[in-house]
């Protein structure tokens, strides 16, 4: 009898197992054999971004897994990835997504980086409409960044050219650029509050890279179960969940003081989108109000921890190499005369500028895995038969160091984006924002902070360090660089009438 029960278990677990962790007919090749729970987890090693670049080598340029108990398609190349990011079946956001920050509403996730269907499409519609209009590329947004890069180079001056530490210094000056964009408040680099925020996006940015994250992604259940126990908290839950109350005290701040004639910021728009009748559902009630925090934290997410990164790629860039920094100053002196920054209307007159930023942003690669998409439904792409529920993940970082896109791809070359007249001429795969209707929410942004940030630095100082060998750690999503030690040396004398490194 025991032996009969014994046969039936196994070949229930072998059907529970077929069922489960078997590709089906038409979906892309991948790795053998996933074991149930882990799936091919135990075939990733250390690195995930190895891994990923082996498997392609192996199966091509989409191949399928089992991340967990997950049917995953990982996309490699620039054409797949393209296509899959307007593809209308691949729009969703994964259901492990779906309350990771503890803010699930009635119509599902809010804001627009975790949120879907209609709920995504009207505020992300809403966000990208009203940071157009308030600020992209006009004149009250630079002044704003422009005070920020001020504070930052009054701080690295002070520092009189001895080595410091430069991991994690432009974060509290990227973030308070963005607190007073999105809130209309201007606080000083010391206040307490934007230090909080700093330090609570810094928490969620090392949770997000490490293995219990991935743990929470790949057995959501499990972390709900221990989170409810009180065995186990997820540190980036929590960091969300305390940056949520933060952003809730200048929303309430605000609706004690709107007035629909005199629109002061982002929120202030939100409010009044709020209060129309003819807004969509994602505006009303309770939903309206859990929605303007949550994309308020969505644009400090989107905006932050990548610029701050690709600015700390981008001075170590520099001191490595000297003669690039050199040209970007004589560039910058050019354009302005040498007494102010350049404004972000003069970038389409600083073509090495330009190239240099481009070429920082592919060789950093901030993001390599794209934040994964879920198929709706059965359905075919490429193809392949793509299951309903299968995750989509766009490997970025496959697409910045391709060989077929650029010769000799681990070399840093910014004149590869310089024709033959001296113009900036963009490649279309370098793609650290991601493509299609899932792209980065804070691209614009990004792009006009990085150029501002990275022209006063270079304008002010001459960035002084050992020669390293430019590599980075190996991490899930976030592409972070070990701490490292720079001198920033004043690199032109200043006067009186100028700020602290320029007239604005």
């Amino acid at each position: 009898m025991l032996h009969v029960f014994f046969a039936v278990t196994c070949v229930l677990a072998l059907i529970w197992w077929y069922k489960n962790y078997t590709q089906p007919k038409g979906f892309p090749n991948g790795p053998s054999f996933a074991l149930p729970f882990i799936g091919h987890g135990y075939r990733l090693g250390n690195s995930i971004i190895k891994s990923y670049h082996r498997f392609r080598g192996e199966y091509g340029d989409i191949f399928g897994l089992f991340l967990g108990s997950s049917r995953t398609i990982i996309l490699n190349d620039f054409d797949s990835i393209q296509e899959s990011g307007f593809h209308e079946d691949f729009m969703d956001r994964p259901k492990f997504l779906a309350g990771l920050k503890g803010t699930l509403s009635d119509g599902g996730e809010p804001g627009v980086i975790f949120s879907n269907g209609k709920q995504w499409s009207e505020q992300r519609r809403f966000a990208l409409r009203t940071l157009r209009d308030f600020g992209f590329g006009k004149q009250k947004m630079e002044e704003i960044i422009d005070d920020q890069v001020s504070q930052l180079c009054s701080i690295l001056e002070s520092k009189q050219g001895q080595p410091m530490s430069v991991f994690g210094v432009f974060n509290v000056s990227v973030l308070n650029g963005l607190w007073s964009i999105t809130t209309g408040q201007s606080l000083s680099q010391d206040d307490p509050k934007i230090q909080r925020i700093n330090q609570l996006f810094n928490e969620s940015d090392e949770s997000s890279a490490s293995l219990m994250f991935l743990f929470a992604i790949l057995f959501p259940n499990l972390e709900k179960l221990l989170s409810k126990t009180g065995l186990w908290s997820m540190k980036f839950k929590t960091a969300m969940e305390e940056i949520g109350k933060v952003c809730k005290q200048p929303i309430r701040e605000h609706e004690e003081t709107f007035d629909p004639n005199n629109l002061r910021d982002f929120i202030d728009t939100h409010i009044q989108e709020q209060q129309n009748p003819e807004s969509g559902i994602s505006f009303h009630g309770q939903d309206g109000k859990l929605n303007l925090q949550v994309v308020t934290e969505d644009l400090f997410a989107a905006g932050s921890s990548t610029v701050s990164m690709t600015l700390t790629w981008a001075v170590l860039f520099l001191a490595n190499y000297p003669d690039i920094q050199t040209k970007i100053q004589n560039e910058i002196k050019a354009v302005t005369g040498g007494n102010r920054v350049p404004t972000n209307s003069e970038r389409q007159n600083m073509p090495f500028t330009e190239a240099t930023i481009h070429e920082i942003q592919r060789l950093a690669n901030i993001v390599p895995n794209s934040v994964p998409r879920e198929a709706t439904k059965d359905t075919y792409f490429r193809g392949y038969f793509i299951p309903k529920g299968t995750q989509i993940f766009p490997n970025l970082g496959e697409v910045l160091m391709d060989p077929k896109h650029f010769s000799n791809p681990s070399k840093f070359d910014p004149s590869r984006y310089i024709n033959e007249s001296g113009k900036f001429v963009p490649s279309p795969y370098v793609i650290p924002f991601g493509l299609g209707k899932r792209r980065c929410l804070g691209e614009t942004l990004a792009r006009v902070e990085l150029f501002k940030f990275f022209t006063g630095l270079v304008d002010h100082f001459k960035m002084k360090g050992p020669v390293m060998h430019l590599s980075a750690r190996n991490v899930h999503y976030i592409h972070p660089i070990d701490p490292f030690h720079l001198k920033f040396a004043l690199y032109r004398i200043q006067t009186d009438n100028l700020k602290a490194f320029g007239k604005f």
